[in-house]
């Protein structure tokens, strides 16, 4: 009989010890922060080929990451995708405050938008930038009465124009006078004033480029 009842109490031991075994090897699944239902391990790379979600209603933000480094290169969100692939996609178009963005289809914002210029000429060798958005200065060509108006963008696709006019607010030019405008280099509008008669006069203009 005692025999018996300690063969029961062993077995009993070692079936206990055989479920402490299995949790343990579950636990440690788990832990390892890999696979469908795997806890998130924080410190460590956690891997699964299947979508996190987090859902909830609350009145701030669902999540927050904050990053309290000083140093160099220190960010909140790293997002990292394969060569092509969007980084993100959102559900809203309403306006993100704060977020800056350094380029617009690959282009600077120096490359967006139109350029113009207002310039004064006082004689043939002399034609000076007034004022302008984007317009970095100016040069001449005594022979030919080329005014060349020099910007910080590509304007090679660009759309542009000129016309004559002073460069406060007297009306100046009465319109019987011509201008001409060409692309003189891929940043500059080289701009011809010229008489009636399409003679060579030095007048003031405005010139802008549309992108």
């Amino acid at each position: 009989m005692r025999t018996i009842l300690r063969a029961l109490t062993t077995g009993k031991y070692i079936l206990l010890a055989v479920v402490v075994a299995l949790t343990l090897a579950t636990a440690s699944v788990a832990v390892a922060g890999s696979g469908v239902g795997g806890v998130f391990n924080l410190g460590k790379t956690n891997t699964v080929n299947a979508i996190t979600k987090l859902v909830g209603s609350v009145t701030g933000a669902s999540l927050v990451v904050d990053n309290n480094s000083t140093g160099t290169g220190a960010t909140a969100l790293d997002l990292q995708v394969e060569p092509g692939k969007t980084p993100m996609k959102v559900n809203s178009a309403t306006k993100v405050a704060n977020l800056n963005a350094d380029t617009v289809d690959g282009k600077d914002s120096t490359g967006l938008g139109q350029v113009w210029a207002v310039v004064r000429q006082d004689s043939f060798t002399d034609c000076t930038l007034l004022r302008g958005s984007g317009a970095t200065g100016t040069s001449s060509n005594a022979q030919n009465n080329f005014c060349t108006v020099h910007f910080n963008k590509d304007l090679t696709n660009c759309a542009f124009i000129a016309s004559l006019g002073e460069p406060g607010a007297y009306p100046g030019a009465d319109g019987r006078g011509e201008i001409w405008a060409f692309l003189a280099n891929s940043t500059a509008i080289a701009v011809r004033t010229a008489d009636s008669a399409g003679g060579k006069t030095a007048d003031n203009f405005h010139v802008a480029a549309f992108c």
